[in-house]
């Protein structure tokens, strides 16, 4: 390339990249599956209007604890150590099932004592709806919403107890209490059972400007969008009745998402690019969120719960991308990479006599996530030329591939789009 449609190239790109290089986050991003596809730069082509619609879904067993091990699916934030799961609760001896919970307490710790693993299965079937809408001179408006179906079942507990110590695996309080679990948690509003539900996700709704930029001699094009708006806590929130339970949205907090992405073509079929997000989740006051109030305490498995302003971390991630645009007829094929991550979330308790602040936020649930996700997709355009009407369909491969307090899920999904050429 000459010399200067290199410094045209890196005169545009460079004030954008500084500008949306610290931003971090995605719209739909969570911990217990991999991140879908990158979205590539918006065509630059007034009133230029397009439907997307996705289905697809995934499943797992296993996750990544904190250091990213894999691990079994409920122990991504540590096993789960009972002993001290009564405290702050008020308990009574008289009570067989309050007895049990202050014997447990009583008895002397060991290495791996009255300690679950926690297995079980994972499985959702996701669908989204996307609406996009140009107008002129590069500015477009877009609407996306997801629909899901999660599901936890074949829990099953694994005593991590020793034969060898005590006290160990056949002390008769610890016995008694593994055969009561279910019916200690449940009397005090916590379900440790299969868990089903389905619904809408967050709305969100973006203002965009896309740009593309043609007069270059040895490459094609520059592709560059930039995007931002709001997210709206339209999601079911995280049901608390059930210990395994998972928000459908980002747990009723709004957000402000930011997009960037730009890609540049080649030979006339190769496109590179890069994604770079970024979702600033608002603070929140919460009625009812259970917490810890003792170091001791483990993560999930939690009886006492309280208001507090929980504060989440911003969500972020990385995509580069590479793309064979139209190389047997309307066939597209792209492979990708995203590196997300959502930042540690602070929780203020407003009963601070029963919930100790450092306490609180020394839950791992608290400390944020990373995934590591590889993508691969394949997309068929039928637009012939001078076509009014473009559709296309396509299928896309998310794979997991490593982590960090994340469920190792992956996605597969087939997308039907619509693109309508109008000429006012």
């Amino acid at each position: 390339m000459p010399k200067k449609n290199n410094i045209e190239f890196l005169a545009l790109i460079i004030p954008l990249a500084i500008l949306i290089m610290p931003i971090k986050g995605t719209c739909d991003i969570h911990f217990y599956r991999a991140v879908p596809f990158f979205k590539e730069p918006r065509l630059e082509k007034p009133w230029l209007q397009s439907f997307d619609v996705w289905i697809g879904g995934g499943r797992t067993k296993k996750a990544h604890d904190g250091s990213k091990t894999k691990v079994a699916l409920f122990d991504l934030y540590g096993v789960h150590q009972m002993q001290a799961v009564g405290d702050g609760i008020c308990k009574d001896f008289a009570k067989r099932l309050d007895n049990l919970i202050i014997k447990l307490s009583l008895l002397n710790s060991s290495p791996g004592f009255a300690t679950f693993s926690i297995e079980g299965q994972f499985s959702s079937i996701e669908a989204g709806i996307r609406y996009a809408q140009n107008f002129d001179k590069g500015l477009f408006l877009e609407c996306y919403l997801p629909i899901r179906s999660l599901k936890i079942d074949n829990l099953t507990f694994l005593d991590l107890s020793s034969n060898d110590t005590y006290p160990n695996i056949n002390d008769p309080y610890w016995i008694a209490f593994k055969n009561e679990l279910p019916t200690i948690m449940q009397e005090h509003g916590v379900f440790v059972t299969d868990w089903k539900d389905h619904g809408c996700g967050d709305l969100v709704v973006l203002g965009g400007f896309t740009m593309s930029h043609q007069e270059t001699q040895e490459i094609d094009f520059i592709d560059v969008t930039i995007q931002t708006g709001v997210s709206m806590p339209t999601g079911k929130k995280q049901d608390l009745s059930y210990a395994f339970a998972l928000p459908f949205g980002y747990n009723k907090h709004w957000a402000i998402p930011v997009h960037f992405v730009s890609s540049i073509g080649a030979y006339e079929w190769l496109t590179v690019g890069m994604s770079i997000d970024a979702l600033f989740l608002l603070a929140k006051s919460h009625e009812e969120l259970r917490m810890k109030v003792s170091a001791q305490q483990s993560s999930i498995l939690l009886l006492n719960k309280g208001q507090a302003r929980v504060h989440p971390g911003t969500i972020w991630s990385v995509a580069p991308f590479i793309k064979a645009d139209h190389v047997i007829r309307g066939l597209s094929l792209a492979v990708g990479y995203t590196y997300a991550h959502q930042k540690t979330t602070y929780i203020t308790p407003f009963d601070k006599e029963q919930f100790n602040y450092a306490i609180v936020n020394s839950d791992e649930r608290f400390a944020g996530y990373v995934l590591h996700t590889l993508h691969a997709t394949a997309e068929y355009d039928f637009t012939q030329q001078n076509w009014q009407y473009g559709p296309r369909i396509g299928i896309t491969y998310n794979h997991q591939i490593s982590g960090k307090r994340c469920f190792k899920t992956y996605i597969a999904s087939i997308t039907a789009g619509l693109e309508i050429a109008w000429d006012f």
